[in-house]
């Protein structure tokens, strides 16, 4: 079996009625074409009105990704900035969930790569951008070079999830870096 961490991911909408799946996009898949080639969902996406926006990654490019609720079609995609790692190197980050967050006016987006990048969705382009320190954390060199991607680690002990969250009145936004 191979053990390596998984590069692509599934995202699917489900009818919360049935539990039937009404659409599912993958990363996995052939031609030059795919828009969704390569892509790593990370994290459950936003639902406003008729469309969701989720955060990825394409190979080192982090984007906002916007579908359409009903079908699963792309609407559009903004870069949100490059990582230095592939994701399929930093299964650390696959752990990390980044849903964004609506402010009323921009698109919140947590990377779980040291930073936050707010999106206009009027003009679909970056406003603003904050970089945080983080701290990564390594394993310990296991025995056989065994894989370590899933094994319990420091990683653990921290944030599981890169939230924002919005208070309106005192027009603030707070973000825990993991």
């Amino acid at each position: 079996a191979d053990s390596a961490a998984p590069t692509v991911n599934v995202l699917s909408a489900l009818d919360h009625m049935t539990g039937e799946v009404a659409w599912r996009i993958s990363g996995s898949s052939s031609g030059a074409t795919y828009p969704f080639a390569g892509q790593f969902f990370c994290g459950a996406p936003l639902v406003i009105d008729d469309q969701l926006y989720v955060v990825g990654q394409q190979q080192s490019e982090l984007q906002l990704v916007v579908l359409r609720a009903d079908r699963g079609e792309l609407l559009w995609r903004v870069a949100l900035g490059d990582v230095p790692r592939l994701l399929s190197a930093d299964p650390g980050r696959q752990r990390l969930a980044c849903t964004p967050v609506f402010d009323g006016r921009y698109l919140l987006c947590p990377t779980g790569a040291g930073g936050i990048v707010a999106v206009d969705p009027l003009t679909r382009s970056v406003a603003w951008a904050h970089r945080y320190g983080v701290t990564v954390r390594e394993v310990a060199a296991r025995p056989r070079g065994e894989n370590t991607s899933y094994l319990p680690d420091a990683w653990w002990n921290g944030w599981r999830e890169a939230q924002v969250v919005v208070d309106p009145q005192r027009e603030r936004m707070f973000v825990t870096s993991p």
